[in-house]
């Protein structure tokens, strides 16, 4: 055998060595790339979901708002009324931070992605 067979033998085998790691990390990178598209379906849901909520949370505002303007209110009707608004506006709260921990989130992620 002569020793430039065995350089070819050698450069084969490391050849060989290299794609085998390549289609390794390949393989890593495609099921990662598969958990991040799953991740921003799961992003994805999560604003439809605070989409809905901000809707409905609308809805009851302007039904309450509309209740106020049909009614002159007895004094029975203005505290379950009273009582009413301050359901509304823990409900308001809890959608705002809802809104701004979504929106934490998101802004970092792509703030990290503006980087690269």
């Amino acid at each position: 055998m002569s020793n430039e067979h065995g350089n070819d033998q050698s450069e084969n085998e490391h050849d060989h060595a290299d794609h085998e790691r390549w289609l390794a990390d390949h393989r890593t990178w495609r099921i990662e790339h598969s958990e991040m598209l799953a991740s921003l379906r799961r992003i994805e849901a999560e604003l439809y979901e605070h989409e809905a909520d901000l809707l409905k949370h609308e809805q009851i505002i302007a039904a309450h708002e509309a209740f106020i303007a049909r009614h002159e209110a007895t004094h029975t009707e203005h505290v379950s009324q009273h009582q009413a608004h301050g359901d509304v506006g823990q409900q308001h709260e809890k959608l705002r931070k809802q809104h701004e921990a979504i929106y934490r989130k998101l802004s970092g992620l792509l703030d990290i992605l503006n980087k690269q």
